[in-house]
């Protein structure tokens, strides 16, 4: 009876598996290659730092303007503008630098 149902088994279990339909999945990122997203995620990161950094700037400079004589507060301001150009110019030299890359691994 176990041969039987061995035998059974073994000839009409492949058939249900090789039935099963062909599962497809779709890109969920969008991007056809590495570079694209990457500078996708760059372009997005362009558009938050920008702004922000101007912001950061002008803030720095009324900090700067309205001290009155308060060390402690100009240097604070000027660290708020020291600190978002240097952001500013990290976020403005990752594009170069993704492209410099592409170019060398391409």
């Amino acid at each position: 009876m176990q041969k039987i149902l061995f035998l059974f088994l073994n000839i009409f279990l492949p058939a249900l598996v090789l039935a099963q339909t062909v599962i497809s999945f779709q890109n969920p990122v969008g991007s056809p290659n590495f570079w694209v997203l990457v500078d996708n995620i760059l372009n997005i990161i362009f558009t938050v730092t920008l702004p922000i950094a101007v912001v950061l700037i002008i803030v720095g400079a009324i900090l700067i303007v309205t001290a009155a004589g308060n060390e402690r507060q100009i240097s604070f301001g000027k660290n708020c503008i020291l600190y978002s150009l240097v952001g500013l110019s990290l976020v403005l030299m990752s594009k170069g630098i993704m492209g410099l890359l592409a170019y060398l691994l391409r």
